[in-house]
């Protein structure tokens, strides 16, 4: 008898575990609800509006080249002030920092020096740490997608001209500056910026939203197509993912994540420039969140490695 319960109590065991499987199995399979104009706007405001307490992550850079491997160290600091986000980078005993003075032009495309990696030869950039298209004030809903095998809402991003807009405000490509600090008449005001301004700009963004996680897993860098046949068969030599009217340039990844001290952190993301075929792995390291951060870190006159001793920073 005792056998026989005991085979009994592993059986139901085993089936319990079927049938959870099964369930989330149901769950992950089930189709995403559409998002409508109200939802949409409430997930935009959700992303544009997040912020985190005071943060330092240290992190292993790789990028992987055709023949050729590189692999560097770093730290990242980050700390809200007059509400916007401050970011210090520190690679091989060079710093590099992004403050609210300082100004990242979110209401204009993102631009070569925004988009240009922090370090020669790696891809990261301050646009993929600061994300400054979520505060563009033109985005479409492009409906549901499977990304990294999780069901995602698609929204794509554009600082250019758009039939959806009811005012178009003409700049010049130097003229960005002047876009700070002014107030759009409608909310869904457009910028139209003149052809020869976006060369070197990324001025259209889609973003993977996974509803589940609260968090943008994807984002992917666009530009229009050639319209020539061979342009366009160099690009599909490069594995470049081309739609009718645009083409993927650059993809950035959210691969792994943790949550430390209560805090969801990024643990592995990856960057891949499909031009180039060159692809950066960051992985994080180290973490301290919840403690205090000088605000004298972020000064233009603090531009050596700070000592961050006092930090307790957290295996990842």
């Amino acid at each position: 008898m005792t056998l026989l319960r005991r085979f009994i109590v592993v059986l139901g065991t085993v089936l319990e575990l079927c049938l959870l499987v099964s369930a989330e199995s149901k769950v992950h399979r089930r189709q995403l609800v559409l998002l409508n104009a109200e939802r949409l706007e409430k997930v935009i405001k959700e992303l544009s509006s997040a912020r985190l307490p005071d943060v330092a992550l240290q992190f292993r850079m790789t990028t992987t080249k055709p023949g050729e491997q590189d692999q560097i160290e770093g730290k990242l600091f980050a700390k809200t002030i007059v509400g916007q986000l401050a970011v210090r980078v520190e690679l091989a005993g060079s710093v590099f920092l992004k403050t609210p003075l300082s100004g990242m032009l979110a209401l204009a495309p993102i631009s070569s020096s925004e988009a240009a990696p922090l370090r020669p030869g790696h891809l990261l950039s301050f646009s993929d740490i600061l994300l400054p298209f979520l505060l563009w004030p033109c985005y479409t809903y492009e409906g549901t997608r499977k990304v990294l095998g999780r069901n995602t809402h698609i929204i794509r991003f554009s600082c250019g001209p758009s039939r959806s807009a009811l005012t178009e405000i003409l700049i010049q490509p130097l003229d960005c500056q002047q876009m700070l600090g002014r107030v759009f008449p409608k909310k869904d005001a457009c910028i139209a910026v003149s052809k020869n301004s976006i060369e070197n700009r990324f001025n259209t963004v889609d973003i993977a939203y996974d509803p589940a996680l609260k968090a943008i897993i994807q984002v992917e860098y666009l530009r229009k197509n050639p319209r020539n046949r061979d342009a366009t068969k160099v690009l599909n030599s490069k594995n470049i993912q081309l739609t009718a009217d645009w083409e993927v340039v650059r993809r950035f990844q959210l691969k792994n994540f943790k949550k430390v001290d209560g805090i969801w952190l990024m643990k592995s993301v990856e960057i891949v420039d499909l031009f180039q075929n060159w692809v950066t792995k960051i992985d994080f390291t180290g973490a301290a969140v919840r403690q205090k951060i000088s605000p004298l870190w972020f000064g233009p006159e603090n531009l050596v490695p700070v000592d961050d001793s006092e930090l307790r920073c957290v295996a990842m």
